[in-house]
């Protein structure tokens, strides 16, 4: 039980994290919504490839408050919600790249940026994949889950 107890204080450290995180991030998007306000041809593809990518994050961040809260509150981490919830946030983040890619070309394409007279400016920002990599990484992190709930189930039975 003293493993038990060590593992619900650590959850601590990563909840305070992700919840900091989690507020910043809707900090600065509503700045970013703000201030380009006036900036944007506001039309149906750019809201929701914002929007989108905001619900993306944001349900991915909710899903690892709730999967630390619920580890800090059980017994063991070998729940198979905790790994329904692994799987829910590593799918998240693998289609959050490619959402990512595809929202910034429409953006792109309805609100230029243009310099001179037949300049066109296109603005990609890109993460290098790493949220793509940490989403399957998270996959592979709830199959072993998965196994341990499997294997946790098998030792209730025998007891």
């Amino acid at each position: 039980m003293a493993g038990t107890k060590k593992m619900k204080q650590t959850t601590l450290i990563p909840f305070g994290i992700i919840s900091i995180v989690f507020l910043v991030y809707l900090i600065l998007f509503a700045r970013q919504i703000a201030q380009s306000a006036g900036n944007f041809n506001w039309n149906f593809a750019v809201v929701a490839t914002i929007g989108g990518g905001f619900l993306i994050i944001a349900a991915a961040m909710v899903i690892s408050l709730t999967l630390l809260h619920s580890i800090r509150k059980d017994e063991s981490p070998f729940h198979y919600k905790t790994v329904k919830r692994l799987k829910a946030m590593a799918a998240l983040l693998i289609i959050f790249e490619p959402f990512q890619f595809i929202g910034q070309h429409i953006v792109n394409r309805h609100n230029p940026i243009i310099i001179g007279e037949y300049r066109i400016v296109a603005v990609n920002v890109t993460n290098g994949g790493f949220i793509l990599v940490t989403g399957l990484l998270i996959y592979c992190v709830s199959l072993v889950f998965e196994y341990g709930t499997s294997l946790q189930k098998e030792v209730d039975e025998i007891l």
